[in-house]
C-alpha cells in the first residue's frame, strides 16, 4: 500500500556553505503553524521525489562553514532520525534549526549520532522527515517511500549540490525508529527506486516486528479501517488513551516508553487484535513479510538485553536474509538497554557508514 498523498520533506544538510547562510526567513514555525510545509496547489500530480519548494535556514549547528568542507564529486549520507511521534511538529527539518521550538529540538545533541562525524568525513548529508504530512509513525511502507523520494529529490538539486545525479553514491543509516524507516528503505530499493546507487546500511536497534500494543496504537493516524475497529472496541478509557496518544506533541519514544507497560486489555473489549484489519495492517507492517530478498548490503547491530525493541524479531531478519543470499552482517552486543546500546555504538555508526562509501565495509553473514 502507496501513501503517496502524504508529503515527505526533507532537511538536506548539504554544504559547508548552505549550513552557515543566514536565514531568508528568521524565524521558521512549527510545521503545524508554517506555511512552508503545507503543499501547494496541484502538488498530487507531480511525480514522487518532485522538489516542492526551497529555502535557506541557518542551522543549529555552529561554525559549521570551518569544519565541514565536501568532497567532490559529492557523496551521500541519509540519515534517517528516530521521529516516532504522532505529531508533525516533531519532524527532524524543524528541530534542525536554530532556534527551533519543536520538542524535538532539545533531544536532537543524543538523536543524531552520525552526523558530525559524517560532515567532517566530508559527505552531504540527507535528514528526510519520512513520516511525511501526516506523522504516520512506523508504518513502514509510508516511511520507506518517503526516504526513497527525500533521496530522488537530493539527487535533483545540483544547485545545493554541485554535480549531483542519480549516481551519487548513497549510504543509508539509522537507529530504532531510524532504523525502521532505514530498513523499509532498502527493502523497497530494487522495485520503487533503483536508479538510485545505494550502497548499503547501517541499522541498529531496528523494529522488525511493530505489532506490540504501543507501536500498533500509532496506526490510528494510517488506516481509516483501523481506527473504525479500535474505536468500536474501546472501552471508555481506552477512548481516552488513543486520544491522548494522538493529540500528544511527545517526540522520539516518549509515548512508547510512557505507555509501554500498560495492560492493553484493560482499555479495549476481548479480541481487539483479532480484527482482519488488525491482523491485515500487522502483517503490512512486518518487515519483511513479502518474501523479497533484501539487496543492499547490511551492517545490522542490537543488543541481546534490549528493553525496548526485542532482539529475537531482528536476529530472525538478518537470518532469513542471509538464507535468501542477502549480505547482513548480524552484530550482536551484550547486557545493554536500548539507549546503551545507541551511545555505545555511535563512533562505530558513523564509521560503518563511511566503510561503505570507502568500498571497505564488511557485509558478509556472520552472525
Amino acid at each position: 500500500m502507496r501513501f503517496s498523498r502524504s508529503l515527505a520533506v526533507f532537511s538536506a544538510l548539504l554544504t559547508s556553505a548552505a549550513l552557515a547562510a543566514p536565514s531568508y526567513r528568521l524565524s521558521p514555525g512549527l510545521p503545524s503553524e508554517d506555511p512552508f510545509y503545507k503543499p501547494p496547489f496541484g502538488w498530487c500530480a507531480r511525480k514522487n521525489g518532485a522538489i516542492l519548494r526551497t529555502r535557506q535556514v541557518t542551522p543549529s549547528k555552529e561554525n559549521v562553514k570551518a569544519a565541514y568542507q565536501p568532497q567532490s564529486p559529492a557523496k551521500i549520507i541519509s540519515l534517517q532520525l528516530p521521529e516516532d511521534s504522532a505529531s508533525i511538529d516533531c519532524a527532524p527539518s524543524s528541530a534542525l534549526i536554530r532556534d527551533s521550538t519543536s520538542a524535538f529540538a532539545s533531544q536532537m545533541p543524543a538523536e543524531d549520532l552520525g552526523l558530525d562525524q559524517s560532515l567532517k568525513n566530508g559527505y552531504y548529508v540527507n535528514i528526510p522527515d519520512h513520516e511525511g504530512s501526516r506523522a504516520l509513525v512506523f508504518i513502514g511502507p509510508a516511511e520507506g517511500h518517503a526516504v526513497l523520494d527525500s533521496l530522488k529529490a537530493v539527487t535533483r538539486f545540483p544547485t545545493a549540490i554541485p554535480g549531483v545525479n542519480r549516481r551519487t553514491p548513497i549510504v543509508l543509516g539509522g537507529y530504532s525508529g531510524g532504523a525502521h524507516a532505514t530498513s523499509w528503505a532498502s527493502s523497497f530499493h530494487p522495485t520503487y527506486a533503483a536508479s538510485l546507487n545505494i550502497l548499503g546500511q547501517v541499522i541498529g536497534g531496528t523494529p522488525v516486528n511493530t505489532s506490540r500494543t504501543s507501536y500498533f496504537l500509532n496506526r490510528y493516524n494510517a488506516y481509516p479501517d483501523v481506527k473504525r475497529w479500535l474505536d468500536k472496541m474501546a472501552y471508555p478509557n481506552g477512548t481516552a488513551l488513543l486520544q491522548e496518544i494522538q493529540q500528544s506533541s511527545n517526540c522520539l519514544m516518549q509515548v512508547v516508553i510512557r505507555y509501554a507497560y500498560r495492560d492493553t486489555y484493560t482499555y479495549f473489549k476481548e479480541g481487539v487484535f483479532e480484527g482482519a484489519a488488525v491482523r491485515q495492517r500487522l502483517a503490512e507492517n512486518y518487515l519483511g513479510s513479502d518474501g523479497s530478498t533484501l539487496k543492499v548490503k547490511t551492517i545490522m547491530y542490537h543488543s541481546d538485553t534490549d528493553d525496548v525493541i526485542p532482539v529475537v524479531d531482528a536476529k530472525n531478519y538478518a537470518k532469513d536474509q542471509c538464507a535468501k543470499g542477502a549480505s547482513v552482517k548480524f552484530i550482536l552486543d551484550t547486557d545493554r538497554s536500548h539507549t546503551e546500546e545507541h551511545f555505545a555504538r555511535a563512533d562505530d555508526f558513523a564509521m560503518w557508514m563511511d566503510s561503505f562509501h570507502k568500498g571497505t565495509a564488511d557485509a558478509s553473514c556472520v552472525q
